[in-house]
């Protein structure tokens, strides 16, 4: 059966398709978003975000911790937390306990350590019926 779509418009619809590819280079995903140039690979948005942040690691780890950790502190920009939880061993059959409390202290204008209690595990009454 004929379509009613003439010359013209099955060219702008051409014109207006996209040209990049649909397959990931290193996960062979089919995206319904074409894929993002990274370094000559047609990358999915997923993998592309990747290899973005492995690069930003790479280029943290070339820096002076250190010195850029305080230069960070010092501007507020960046605040370091560290939680422990309290080991309340194992029961009986050997399944580990949930924690009780947490020590959560943190680097950072301002800095505190606080202890904080955790709830227990939530208890689910039974409906009424009726």
């Amino acid at each position: 059966m004929p379509i009613s779509a003439s010359a013209a418009r099955l060219a702008a619809a051409a014109a207006r398709r996209t040209t990049g590819t649909r397959v990931g280079e290193q996960c062979g995903a089919r995206p319904q978003l074409p894929c993002t140039q990274v370094e000559s690979w047609p990358l999915c948005q997923a993998c592309a975000h990747i290899e973005l942040l492995r690069a930003a690691q790479c280029q943290a780890g070339e820096a002076p911790h250190p010195q850029m950790a305080a230069r960070l502190l010092d501007e507020g920009r960046l605040a370091v937390l560290h939680v422990t939880y309290t080991d309340r061993g194992s029961t009986d059959s050997g399944k580990r306990r949930t924690p009780s409390a947490a020590h959560a202290t943190a680097l950072g204008p301002p800095s505190c350590a606080q202890q904080l209690p955790l709830p227990g595990p939530a208890v689910h009454e039974p409906e009424p019926s009726g």
